[in-house]
C-alpha cells in the first residue's frame, strides 16, 4: 500500500497523542465500528447462552460427565471463536482502509478480506502454539515471567494483522516484520500495551458493574440468601441482560484493532525516520 502514508494515524506516538488518536479516530467511525461489533457480539452472546450451558459444567465435579459436556460445547466454542476471529480481521480491515479512501464501505472490507483467511487462520494457529509455548516458559519466573511473556505475545500478535493487510499475505514475512516491528521501541512498546490493556480492563468492569444495575435486586438476593443463588442468577439469561451485555462489549471491540493499527503505524514511521538517518549519515561520509 503506496499510499498509507496518508492514514490518519500514520504519524511518531507518545502514550499521550497515542490515548487521544486512538479516542479520536474511535469517535470519527463510531458508527460503522459501534453498530457492526454490536450485531456480532449479539449473535455471539445469543448463541453461547443457547448453546454453550457454562452451569452444566460447574454443576458436576465428576470428570468423566465433565467431559462429555465439554465435548458437547467443543463444535459451538470453535464457531464462536472462527466468527469472532474473521470478524477481527473485517474490523481492522477497515480501519486500515476506510481513512484512505471515501467510497470505501465495512461490506468492501468483508470482501476484500477474503484472501487474507486461509494464511491468517494458519498463522493464528502457529502463534497459538507458539504464545503457550511462550506462557509456559514464563511460568518458570512465576507471576513476573506470565506478565512480560504475554505482553510480548500480544505485542506480535497485535502487529500481525495490519501487517498481512499492508505488506501481503506472507506468513513467513509477516511472523518476521510482526517480530521486528515489537522490537522496535521494545520496552516503549510493552508500556504503551501494559497502559492500554489496564484501562481495557477498568472500562470492562465498569460497563460490567451498569449493565446489572437494572438487576441489582437479584445480585442482593443472591448475597442474602445463598441457597436460591440458582435462581437469583436467571437474569443473566434475561434477553434485556443479555442485550446490554453485547453493547457493552460492542463499545470495547475495536480498541484493539485501532491500538495495533497504531502500533503498526508508528513502527513504520520510526524504520522510515531510521532509514532517513542512515542514509544522510553515509551520505555525509562520501
Amino acid at each position: 500500500m503506496e499510499n498509507i502514508k496518508k492514514h490518519p494515524l500514520y504519524k511518531k506516538y507518545s502514550l499521550d497523542n497515542l490515548i487521544s488518536s486512538l479516542l479520536e479516530f474511535y469517535r470519527s467511525k463510531f458508527i460503522v465500528l459501534f453498530l457492526s461489533s454490536l450485531v456480532v457480539s449479539a449473535l455471539t452472546i445469543f448463541y453461547t447462552n443457547k448453546y454453550v450451558d457454562m452451569n452444566a459444567l460447574q454443576a458436576t465435579s465428576d470428570p468423566e460427565e465433565l467431559m462429555l459436556i465439554f465435548n458437547d460445547m467443543v463444535v459451538p466454542l470453535m464457531l464462536i471463536f472462527l466468527v469472532n476471529l474473521l470478524f477481527y480481521m473485517v474490523l481492522n480491515h477497515y480501519i486500515i482502509h476506510s481513512p484512505l479512501d471515501e467510497n470505501h464501505n465495512f461490506f468492501h472490507s468483508m470482501r476484500q478480506s477474503l484472501n487474507l483467511v486461509f494464511p491468517y487462520l494458519v498463522t493464528m494457529v502457529l502463534f497459538l502454539f507458539a504464545a503457550s509455548l511462550a506462557v509456559l516458559i514464563g511460568l518458570s519466573l512465576l507471576i513476573v515471567g506470565v506478565f512480560f511473556t504475554s505482553l510480548y505475545m500480544f505485542s506480535i500478535f497485535l502487529l500481525l494483522l495490519p501487517i498481512f493487510i499492508v505488506e501481503g499475505n506472507s506468513i513467513g514475512s509477516a511472523i518476521s516484520r510482526s517480530i521486528k516491528l515489537t522490537h522496535n521501541g521494545f520496552w516503549k512498546n510493552l508500556g504503551w500495551i501494559a497502559v492500554v490493556v489496564l484501562v481495557y480492563m477498568v472500562a470492562s468492569l465498569l460497563l460490567s458493574a451498569v449493565i446489572t444495575i437494572p438487576f441489582a435486586g437479584n445480585i442482593l438476593k443472591t448475597l442474602l440468601d445463598p441457597d436460591s443463588a440458582a435462581t437469583a442468577v436467571a437474569y443473566t439469561s434475561n434477553p434485556i441482560y443479555l442485550f446490554l451485555s453485547a453493547a457493552a462489549s460492542a463499545l470495547l471491540t475495536p480498541v484493539f484493532p485501532i491500538f495495533g493499527t497504531i502500533l503498526y503505524l508508528n513502527g513504520r514511521v520510526k524504520e522510515e525516520t531510521s532509514n532517513r538517518d542512515i542514509e544522510k549519515s553515509n551520505s555525509t561520509e562520501y
